[in-house]
Protein backbone atom coordinates (compact mmCIF):
# COMPACT_ATOMS: atom_id res chain seq x y z
CA UNK A 1 0.00 0.00 0.00
CA UNK A 2 1.93 3.13 -0.86
CA UNK A 3 1.62 6.41 1.24
CA UNK A 4 2.78 9.23 -0.79
CA UNK A 5 -0.23 11.21 -2.43
CA UNK A 6 -1.52 10.23 -5.66
CA UNK A 7 -0.93 12.26 -8.15
CA UNK A 8 3.22 13.63 -8.53
CA UNK A 9 3.12 17.32 -8.28
CA UNK A 10 6.69 18.35 -8.76
CA UNK A 11 9.68 17.40 -10.25
CA UNK A 12 13.22 17.92 -10.88
CA UNK A 13 13.76 20.87 -13.85
CA UNK A 14 15.47 18.11 -15.70
CA UNK A 15 12.66 15.33 -15.31
CA UNK A 16 9.91 18.46 -16.60
CA UNK A 17 12.25 18.90 -19.40
CA UNK A 18 12.37 15.07 -20.48
CA UNK A 19 8.32 15.09 -20.12
CA UNK A 20 8.18 17.88 -22.41
CA UNK A 21 10.39 16.08 -24.83
CA UNK A 22 8.10 13.21 -25.17
CA UNK A 23 4.77 15.43 -24.97
CA UNK A 24 6.44 17.28 -27.76
CA UNK A 25 7.29 13.98 -29.41
CA UNK A 26 2.95 12.84 -29.05
CA UNK A 27 1.63 16.12 -29.79
CA UNK A 28 3.78 18.48 -31.74
CA UNK A 29 5.63 21.78 -30.61
CA UNK A 30 2.77 23.53 -29.73
CA UNK A 31 -0.43 23.51 -28.21
CA UNK A 32 -3.94 25.52 -28.30
CA UNK A 33 -5.18 27.48 -25.32
CA UNK A 34 -8.59 26.87 -24.41
CA UNK A 35 -8.60 30.38 -22.42
CA UNK A 36 -6.86 32.60 -24.99
CA UNK A 37 -6.93 30.85 -28.35
CA UNK A 38 -3.39 31.20 -28.97
CA UNK A 39 -1.00 28.45 -29.74
CA UNK A 40 1.75 28.54 -27.71
CA UNK A 41 5.32 26.69 -27.10
CA UNK A 42 4.51 23.64 -24.59
CA UNK A 43 6.84 24.71 -22.13
CA UNK A 44 3.79 27.85 -21.72
CA UNK A 45 1.96 24.96 -20.11
CA UNK A 46 1.82 23.27 -16.63
CA UNK A 47 1.32 20.01 -16.21
CA UNK A 48 -1.73 18.47 -15.42
CA UNK A 49 -0.45 15.20 -14.10
CA UNK A 50 3.08 14.54 -14.12
CA UNK A 51 2.64 10.29 -13.77
CA UNK A 52 0.69 10.45 -17.14
CA UNK A 53 2.67 13.92 -18.86
CA UNK A 54 -1.17 15.52 -18.91
CA UNK A 55 -0.78 19.62 -19.44
CA UNK A 56 -3.01 22.06 -18.48
CA UNK A 57 -5.71 23.59 -21.01
CA UNK A 58 -4.97 26.71 -20.43
CA UNK A 59 -1.74 28.22 -20.57
CA UNK A 60 0.05 29.88 -17.38
CA UNK A 61 -0.61 33.61 -19.03
CA UNK A 62 -4.25 32.48 -18.76
CA UNK A 63 -4.04 30.85 -15.12
CA UNK A 64 -2.58 33.85 -13.70
CA UNK A 65 -5.14 36.25 -14.71
CA UNK A 66 -7.93 33.81 -14.22
CA UNK A 67 -6.21 34.16 -10.83
CA UNK A 68 -6.21 37.60 -10.19
CA UNK A 69 -10.09 37.74 -11.15
CA UNK A 70 -11.29 35.21 -8.99
CA UNK A 71 -9.29 37.13 -6.18
CA UNK A 72 -10.30 40.69 -6.75
CA UNK A 73 -12.36 42.36 -4.79
CA UNK A 74 -15.33 40.80 -2.76
CA UNK A 75 -15.58 38.01 -4.54
CA UNK A 76 -11.70 37.33 -3.74
CA UNK A 77 -12.72 38.29 0.39
CA UNK A 78 -14.94 35.06 -0.34
CA UNK A 79 -12.72 32.88 -2.37
CA UNK A 80 -10.79 33.79 0.64
CA UNK A 81 -12.62 32.99 3.10
CA UNK A 82 -13.43 29.63 1.56
CA UNK A 83 -10.23 28.51 1.20
CA UNK A 84 -9.28 28.97 4.67
CA UNK A 85 -12.39 27.48 5.82
CA UNK A 86 -11.96 23.93 3.79
CA UNK A 87 -8.06 23.92 5.06
CA UNK A 88 -9.03 24.82 8.46
CA UNK A 89 -11.91 21.99 8.24
CA UNK A 90 -8.65 19.37 7.19
CA UNK A 91 -6.30 20.29 9.65
CA UNK A 92 -8.85 19.94 12.68
CA UNK A 93 -9.89 16.68 11.01
CA UNK A 94 -6.04 15.41 10.29
CA UNK A 95 -4.97 16.70 14.24
CA UNK A 96 -8.29 14.86 15.57
CA UNK A 97 -7.57 11.54 14.02
CA UNK A 98 -3.81 11.58 14.37
CA UNK A 99 -4.23 12.95 18.17
CA UNK A 100 -6.70 10.05 18.84
CA UNK A 101 -4.49 7.37 17.46
CA UNK A 102 -1.67 8.65 19.81
CA UNK A 103 -3.58 8.50 22.74
CA UNK A 104 -4.51 5.06 22.56
CA UNK A 105 -3.11 2.84 25.02
CA UNK A 106 0.15 1.87 25.08
CA UNK A 107 1.79 4.40 23.05
CA UNK A 108 5.13 5.32 24.13
CA UNK A 109 8.15 6.91 22.48
CA UNK A 110 10.18 4.39 20.27
CA UNK A 111 13.21 5.83 21.73
CA UNK A 112 13.00 6.72 25.34
CA UNK A 113 9.94 5.65 26.22
CA UNK A 114 8.14 8.83 27.13
CA UNK A 115 3.99 9.00 27.18
CA UNK A 116 3.78 12.53 26.85
CA UNK A 117 4.22 15.25 24.11
CA UNK A 118 3.83 12.50 21.43
CA UNK A 119 4.37 12.93 17.68
CA UNK A 120 3.48 10.36 15.32
CA UNK A 121 6.54 10.18 12.29
CA UNK A 122 5.74 9.69 9.06
CA UNK A 123 7.47 7.92 6.18
CA UNK A 124 9.36 11.41 5.59
CA UNK A 125 10.43 11.03 8.97
CA UNK A 126 8.52 14.01 10.35
CA UNK A 127 5.47 14.85 12.02
CA UNK A 128 2.11 13.33 10.41
CA UNK A 129 0.33 16.05 11.48
CA UNK A 130 2.53 18.04 8.47
CA UNK A 131 2.09 15.90 5.95
CA UNK A 132 -1.64 18.02 5.24
CA UNK A 133 0.91 20.88 4.21
CA UNK A 134 3.21 19.04 1.84
CA UNK A 135 -0.15 18.44 -0.34
CA UNK A 136 -1.04 14.84 1.16
CA UNK A 137 -4.74 13.87 1.06
CA UNK A 138 -5.95 13.69 4.61
CA UNK A 139 -6.95 9.79 3.90
CA UNK A 140 -3.68 9.23 2.36
CA UNK A 141 -2.20 10.30 6.12
CA UNK A 142 -4.96 8.49 7.49
CA UNK A 143 -3.12 5.46 6.07
CA UNK A 144 0.00 6.28 6.93
CA UNK A 145 -1.06 6.41 10.79
CA UNK A 146 -0.43 2.35 9.74
CA UNK A 147 2.96 2.52 9.62
CA UNK A 148 3.53 5.46 11.80
CA UNK A 149 6.31 5.60 14.46
CA UNK A 150 5.98 7.31 17.76
CA UNK A 151 8.11 9.63 19.04
CA UNK A 152 8.41 12.49 21.96
CA UNK A 153 9.25 15.70 20.89
CA UNK A 154 12.61 15.79 22.73
CA UNK A 155 13.86 12.73 20.96
CA UNK A 156 12.38 13.89 17.42
CA UNK A 157 14.37 17.66 18.06
CA UNK A 158 17.53 15.41 18.53
CA UNK A 159 17.51 13.87 14.96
Amino acid sequence: MSTTPSTRTSASPADRQGLYDRVRARTGPTKYCSACGAEHELEDFGFKDLTTGALQSRCRASLRDLGRQRHAGADGDAQRARVAARKHAQRTEVNGVVERWLSEDGRRCARCGARHRLIAVGPTGGSLKRLLKQGWSPEAITQALGEAKVSCRSCQNKL
